[in-house]
């Protein structure tokens, strides 16, 4: 017997909006609820961290040359 193989390749999973998603939440701040969703997965959970990081970095820089992210069309 062949094994099924998963509908939710690369494509489909852009297609879905997974990953607009996930980084929604990540802008929004709701890491929390994000960590919750996946889990004790430790290899995410990392991922988490520093897209966590690099986003409060990014306000850092951002706040420094007064530039407001609610003005962006992101």
């Amino acid at each position: 017997m062949l094994n099924k193989k998963s509908y939710m390749n690369r494509s489909n999973i852009i297609n879905e909006g997974i990953l607009d998603k996930i980084l929604d939440l990540i802008r929004r701040g709701k890491t929390n609820k994000l960590r919750k969703s996946f889990g004790n997965t430790p290899q995410i959970n990392k991922q988490i961290e520093k897209v966590k990081k690099s986003h409060s970095d990014l306000q850092r820089v951002l706040k420094k040359y007064d530039v407001d992210l609610k003005d962006l069309d992101l």
